[in-house]
């Protein structure tokens, strides 16, 4: 039987994973860790700094992610884009 190429680990090579800071924390930790980055990855910051608490709340239940985690970079991107308009003023 042949094993397509795909699957043929002497064939691919593999990225070594190299994220090898600590985690300390427990599960919710490395689950909280992830959160973050996935939600950067997805592109909606512009969404999350129109929306509304229940709006928030809606997407956290659509994208699988803490509404702690949205509503936390929802907060931060208000907060830095009110820190770009007051050094731009001054």
């Amino acid at each position: 039987m042949q094993i397509a190429k795909f699957m043929d680990p002497r064939r691919v090579a593999v990225r070594p994973d190299t994220d090898d800071k600590p985690i300390s924390g427990g599960i919710s930790s490395v689950l909280g860790r992830g959160y973050p980055a996935q939600l950067a990855n997805m592109k909606v910051d512009h969404l999350l700094m129109a929306a509304s608490a229940e709006e928030l709340q809606r997407m956290a239940e659509r994208w699988g992610i803490p509404v702690s985690i949205i509503e936390r970079r929802s907060r931060a991107l208000a907060n830095h884009a009110a820190h770009l308009v007051a050094n731009r003023k001054g």
